[in-house]
């Protein structure tokens, strides 16, 4: 399946599209998902972060993602370190407002009933994305002609949804 990520300053939509047909809905259980990304540091190393605030939702249709959606708070990132939080939100990293499709191969789960006996779902994948393409402009070049920060991001999706029913 393909995942597509349009970007724009503020909320971020993530989704997930295929066909129609006769479907289950499955919402995304926030507490037991992950949206993370990593970014190279000086040339030395990742520097690894997640979203804290997402929402999500994906049909499935005999046993293949018919469409999904999720939508993350840009704002909610955290790399668990203050001072590296508080720079990316200045305008130095600021998304320009250049909405774009990303599509992401996804590896789904075969339902699983919970200990409530509701069905669950997985959904896991991974990407790179181009911050520069996004409008995020902002880096300082070392004397050693190495980037403070790298251009490549790493997203990886882990999304785990359960099986939306009348009785809630």
């Amino acid at each position: 399946m393909r995942t597509k990520m349009p970007i724009s300053s503020g909320v971020n939509a993530l989704a997930l599209v295929g066909t129609s047909g006769s479907a289950e809905a499955y919402s995304v259980d926030s507490a037991h998902s992950s949206l993370a990304f990593s970014v190279h540091h000086l040339g030395t190393n990742n520097v690894k972060g997640r979203f804290d605030e997402f929402v999500g939702m994906t049909v499935i249709d005999k046993g293949a993602i018919d469409e999904a959606h999720s939508t993350m708070q840009l704002k909610s990132f955290d790399t668990d370190v203050q001072q590296r939080n508080d720079h990316p939100r200045s305008p130095d990293f600021t998304v320009r407002g250049v909405p774009k499709e990303l599509r992401l191969p996804v590896k789904l789960s075969d339902p699983i009933k919970d200990q409530k006996s509701k069905l669950r779902i997985g959904l896991v994948g991974k990407l790179e994305i181009n911050r520069n393409g996004y409008g995020i402009k902002f880096n300082t070049v070392l004397e050693t002609a190495v980037t403070l920060v790298g251009e490549e991001v790493s997203i990886e999706v882990n999304l785990e949804a359960v099986q939306q029913t009348d009785d809630k």
